[in-house]
């Protein structure tokens, strides 16, 4: 028994050495397989969208057409509704006429209105006998009438009855109704056909119209349903279906890490474990055959043995356990009842091995499919052997059975067949197509996807060449390439070749044919795999590709931008005509060469740096430089660079699109320099220019504007102009600015505006704008420029205008008045004269006369000082005594200041001459004491002090005079003092510390008189101390001439009656001047204006002519022009209360500078006169 149980185990040694149980590949990846194969021309995503869509659009239909059929029931009902009231309505019309004359023709003009709906195809009235009275819409209406359901209409019915019906018509086109009519003595009928043709039509294209829409809608849903089949189901089964092949040709173990989504993930996983467990099943069991080559001899199979009655006598431990019993349980027992065995396939019972080895003496070996059933019940799937046991005499005395427990390698066999089954199942459905064949070509294997691409079966092609199947038998070329592509794949070469085949429907389509050898262990070539790929996509995208390669041809050599291309050398590939436009070279004068060609040395260092970046694509893209043209001549050219990438991201090269900006560039240099010199311009404006957003943000300021304001741009750029403009008068600007805007272009400045200002340092100032817009800027904000103007200055210049032309219009008021002060003092003086005269003997009136010419006399001085204050008389400089104008002054000074103030003088003795304009030097003691009035508001004291200086070099250099003898002249109050940040500005013109009281004008005056009499002004001053003006006079070293005022009396003298003419407007003066000539002896003749003079002169002859300036008409100079051209001999004189040179002809210089000043005496008027006469060499 042991030697056949050994030769056994050396057989299965030998058969497990030498054939594995299973063949595994590892270190194959998933992607190594080109597993790609050609869609179906039908798929799902086609099929089940193309059924529902037709399954919709029957239901659409059916919705449709019922829809039409409901709301055409209620057209026709909504009609007959329609047609029964209209008829009601032409019953009571037509009944209504019936009562009227002449019936008939009524009721056939009511038929004819225009009033009856167009609808109606047949409207007619019949009397009982059937006769048509009235009808409309032509003369068939008896054929309507006549119809079936209408025979006799027009039968009487008896009294009383109303006869009306209303219907559609047989051919549902129409509504035909009739009502009888109930004229006074005989019954009718109103007939009437409604035409419901034209309302079914436009129901029907309306329900059509809306069913093509909503097929539309669901046909484009269909669509996308279609396009989301092919993403999510047809693409994840064919890879799947990819890795199932895999898996079936031994590459166990790998995974798919595919995305899936729904039931096709659950299969991937299906898949993937199922690979998983393949792999780890055969791993063990080839573990398992490692260990039986190891335990074969220790009898690790079930043996049980028998006597030559087939009783078991002996079993082993795993026989034990494959069986069930124990060996002391068996022992004895029929070896049929312990060993009870099946087929598993069929599941029947199969015959015990007992009996036919021990009545043939042979070895028995069951079948593949034997089932063990043990004791339990459990089953097992068993590989046995049974073999005689044969004693010395060669007799059978038992039976041995070897057995082993083979159940989970025919569970995994069978597992390996049912996946066989699925992936085949799977290899079918795929859309590639593949072909296994023998070495010489032979078909031997076919999946679906080509057998339905033809339109055959697998037996139009097992067995058969490859290339004398259907799908190539159209073409004997075709034929040849896939003999030779089989021939170079047998030999162990992949081939890959682009074919046309013809499919089932005769058309020939695209496919990319591969050709693989199938390798066995040894390397050899057993089979040929044979693949396919429709193409037809690809091939039609390579075409598109190759027309769009031309286009993209043609328009690089049609644009006029120059294109270069270069190698990674740096050298010129290509270039197009502009190019050589560009740089003078023709492509095969450039091909090949460096860049150094168009670039000049100055520029090449900044090129290279550009190229480096572009290749290294760390920049590059855009650069401006210097290139050199094949004449040589510098240009300026914008470089569009792009790297050229393959297909593995690699830079293979670079492509430069060229554009020459040398004119471009000049004018941006140009326009660089406008703007340079604009904003030089705005720099130098003294006028302030600020530009802002329409957000109010200030953009600039010129430093104009940053002086007005105080801030520098830095601090005022984008910042609000509410920072500079004060919150009361922000909405003012706001609503200017609007509104001006409006109004003007954009290039005109709108009209200007006064507001107020606000500077750094919060003070307020009047301030004038003018704002306009500029273009807007590159975002779309607008934008506005404004100018500023401070009007501080000018504005005290405008109160000083007004001042001066108030005071100048205050002087002309007072020069008028003191004209007519000085006609009333004449009238006075000249009286009190004749009083004098003609009454001296009066005893006690002398004193009177006195009094009243002593009045009269200071009435005169002071017409004197108004003329002097209004101008009318100029002040020129003379020799003065410097405290007789002071005395003179006096009076006039302490009534320029209050009450409150004590008036004192302190003067030296025996003053020195001086040389100035009295007038200017009254004005500058007046406006000292104005000015000390202020200092002083609850009173003080002002003091005029004088005393002689004689100032050495040095003390005269620091007053700014020259070395000598001066008169000092201090003017002091106890008030409250100048600060001393004032002191260095109160000679400034407009500057004053009184508000709107003052003019600033004060002692800047003062000053320049000081300084026209060679003198010097300077003050001392301390807050709450007082302050003091000193006047430094230069002394005058000639002599002053006296002119003693003295009070005359009149004195008569001897004439010898010389005729006087006396021209004068005034009344009383001309009466007054006539009795003073006529008691003198003159004879005297009088004129009250220029035209009466003249008048007189042409009649008599005049001696003297005494003629007053100012009269209406023709003033005196005038007239004294005429008189001395007409009448030389005719001495003339004038007289005024005040002079003006705007009168003056030439030559009359003599008669202004003896001009006879009222209010005159009677002894000047007299001397006057006298001098006149004898003067021998009178100048008329």
């Amino acid at each position: 028994m042991h030697g056949c149980l050994n030769d056994n185990k050396l057989e299965t040694r030998h058969f497990l050495r030498n054939k594995p149980i299973w063949k595994t590949r590892k270190n194959v990846p998933c992607s190594g397989q080109n597993t790609m194969m050609p869609r179906s021309k039908i798929q799902l995503r086609i099929i089940l969208p193309t059924i529902m869509l037709l399954a919709t659009s029957a239901i659409f239909l059916y919705s449709a057409w019922h829809r039409f059929d409901v709301v055409q029931e209620h057209l026709i009902e909504d009609q007959i509704k329609h047609t029964y009231l209209s008829l009601g309505l032409l019953k009571q019309e037509i009944e209504y006429h019936s009562s009227q004359p002449e019936p008939i023709a009524n009721a056939q003009r009511l038929l004819m209105s225009q009033n009856i709906d167009d609808g109606f195809k047949a409207l007619a009235i019949i009397n009982p006998s059937g006769q048509i009275l009235a009808n409309r819409f032509g003369n068939d209406i008896q054929e309507a009438i006549n119809l079936p359901h209408f025979t006799h209409p027009h039968q009487p019915q008896p009294d009383g009855q109303n006869l009306s019906d209303i219907r559609v018509a047989a051919d549902g086109q129409s509504i035909q109704a009739y009502i009888s009519l109930r004229p006074e003595s005989e019954q009718a009928l109103l007939y009437a056909s409604f035409d419901l043709s034209e309302a079914k039509a436009t129901l029907w294209q309306q329900v059509r119209s809306d069913f093509y829409t909503i097929w539309l809608m669901t046909g484009l849903l269909f669509l996308a349903m279609a396009m989301m089949l092919e993403r999510i189901v047809t693409r994840p089964l064919a890879k799947l279906v990819a890795f199932s092949q895999q898996i079936t040709n031994d590459h166990f173990g790998q995974q798919n890490t595919g995305f899936y989504v729904g039931e096709i993930a659950l299969l991937n996983q299906a898949l993937n474990t199922m690979s998983s467990r393949i792999s780890r099943t055969i791993n063990e069991l080839n573990t398992q055959q490692e260990n039986l080559e190891v335990t074969l001899y220790s009898i690790g199979d079930a043996v049980i043995t028998t006597d030559d009655t087939g009783l078991v006598t002996r079993m082993n431990p795993v026989a034990e356990q494959l069986t069930g019993w124990y060996a002391y349980e068996a022992r004895g027992l029929p070896l049929k009842n312990i060993f009870s065995i099946i087929d598993a396939s069929t599941r029947e019972a199969i015959p015990n091995p007992v009996d036919k080895v021990l009545s043939t003496g042979k070895t028995v070996y069951l079948s593949n499919h034997t089932t063990l059933i043990a004791k339990n019940g459990s089953e097992y799937q068993i590989a046995d052997s049974a073999a005689p046991i044969r004693d010395a005499e060669d007799r059978i005395t038992g039976m041995v059975l070897v057995f082993n427990d083979v159940t989970e390698a025919y569970q995994l066999r069978q597992a390996a067949r049912n996946i066989q089954q699925q992936i085949e199942s799977l290899f079918n459905d795929m859309q590639s197509m593949a072909v296994i064949l023998n070495c010489d070509g032979t078909v031997t294997f076919t999946n679906n996807t080509p057998l339905k691409f033809r339109g055959i079966t697998a037996d139009d092609v097992f067995g058969k060449k490859l290339w004398d199947c259907p799908w190539f038998d159209y073409s004997s070329d075709l034929q040849s390439s896939i003999q030779d592509s089989c021939a170079q794949a047998a030999a162990g070469k992949q081939t890959t070749i682009d074919i046309q085949i013809s499919n089932a429907q005769g058309q020939i389509v695209w496919i990319e044919y591969n050709a693989h050898p199938v390798l066995n262990e040894e390397g050899q070539v057993v089979q040929i795999l044979a693949e396919g790929h429709d193409i037809s996509l690809r091939k039609k995208a390579e075409e598109e590709l190759s027309t769009s390669l031309q286009h993209i041809k043609l328009y690089r050599e049609q644009t006029p931008l120059a294109t270069i291309e270069w190698n990674m050398d740096f050298q010129i590939e290509n270039w197009n005509e502009a190019a050589s436009k560009l740089f003078g070279y023709t492509l095969n004068e450039v091909k090949g060469r460096s860049a150094n060609i168009i670039v000049p040395d100055s520029a090449k260092a900044e090129v290279n740096h550009v190229w480096n970046s572009a290749i290294q694509r760390s920049g590059g893209e855009i650069n401006i430089n210097q290139n050199i043209t094949k004449e040589g001549h510098l240009i300026l050219c914008e470089w569009h660079n792009r790297s050229i990438v393959n297909q593995a991201g690699e830079v293979v090269g670079m492509a430069s699109l060229v554009l020459d900006v040398t004119a471009v560039h000049k004018a941006k240099l140009a326009l660089i320099k406008k703007e340079q010199e604009q904003r030089e311009i705005l720099n130098t404006l003294v006028e302030g220019i600020i530009t802002v957003n329409d957000r109010g943000e200030v953009l600039s300021m010129n430093p104009a504007a940053a002086q007005i304001f105080g801030y520098t741009n830095e601090e005022i750029n984008g910042q609000n102009l509410s920072l500079i403009i004060p919150n009361y008068d922000f909405d003012k600007v706001h609503q200017y600015i609007e509104r001006t805007l409006t109004a003007a272009t954009p290039d005109r400045l709108c009209a200007r505006q006064e507001i107020v200002g606000l500077r750094k340092n919060k003070t307020t100032f009047p301030l004038q704008i003018a704002v306009a817009e500029l273009p807007s800027a590159a975002d779309g904000t607008r934008r506005f420029i404004g100018s500023c103007n401070d009007l501080t200055e000018t504005k005290f210049q405008q109160e000083h205008l007004q001042r001066t032309q108030k005071m100048d219009a205050l002087g002309k008021i007072v020069g008028g008045v003191a004209h007519d002060y000085n006609n009333m003092l004449s009238v006075i003086l000249g009286y009190t004269d004749l009083m004098a005269i003609k009454y001296q003997d009066i005893e006690g009136l002398e004193k009177y006369i006195d009094n009243i010419s002593q009045a009269g006399e200071r009435g005169r001085d002071l017409t004197k000082r108004m003329l002097a204050f209004s101008r009318q008389e100029n002040s020129q400089p003379e020799a003065i005594e410097l405290h007789s104008l002071l005395a003179e002054q006096k009076e006039l000074l302490s009534k320029s200041i209050t009450a409150l103030i004590k008036f004192e003088y302190k003067l030296c003795d025996s003053p020195w001459p001086l040389w100035l304009a009295p007038g200017e030097l009254e004005d500058t003691l007046l406006n000292l004491a104005i000015n000390a009035k202020y200092a002083m508001p609850n009173g003080g004291t002002l003091t005029l002090a004088t005393q002689k200086r004689s100032l050495s070099f040095a003390d005269a250099r620091t007053l700014g005079l020259a070395e000598g003898d001066y008169m000092e002249l201090n003017v002091s109050d106890d008030g409250s003092g100048i600060s001393e940040e004032y002191q260095n500005k109160i000679f400034d013109p407009f500057f004053t510390t009184k508000g709107s009281e003052g003019t600033g004008l004060g002692l800047s005056q003062a000053y320049g008189f000081m300084d026209r009499c060679g003198g010097a002004i300077r003050v001392d001053s301390s807050p709450g101390v007082g302050t003091t003006f000193s006047l430094y006079f230069p002394r005058y070293e000639g002599a002053i001439t006296h002119q003693a005022i003295q009070t005359e009396k009149p004195v008569l003298s001897s004439v010898n009656a010389e005729k006087i003419l006396i021209v004068d407007d005034e009344p009383a003066l001309r009466e007054l001047t006539q009795e003073i000539l006529n008691i003198a002896g003159y004879s005297v003749l009088s004129a009250g204006n220029a035209s009466a003079a003249l008048a007189i002169l042409e009649k008599e002859a005049v001696d003297v002519m005494i003629s007053d300036i100012i009269m209406p008409k023709m003033n005196g100079y005038d007239l004294a022009k005429i008189v001395s051209a007409k009448y030389p001999r005719t001495k003339i004189q004038l007289a005024s209360g005040y002079s003006s040179e705007q009168a003056i002809n030439e030559g009359q210089e003599q008669l202004h500078s003896n001009i006879l000043r009222k209010p005159f005496r009677s002894s000047e008027l007299l001397n006057t006169i006298a001098e006149l006469l004898e003067s021998k060499n009178n100048v008329h």
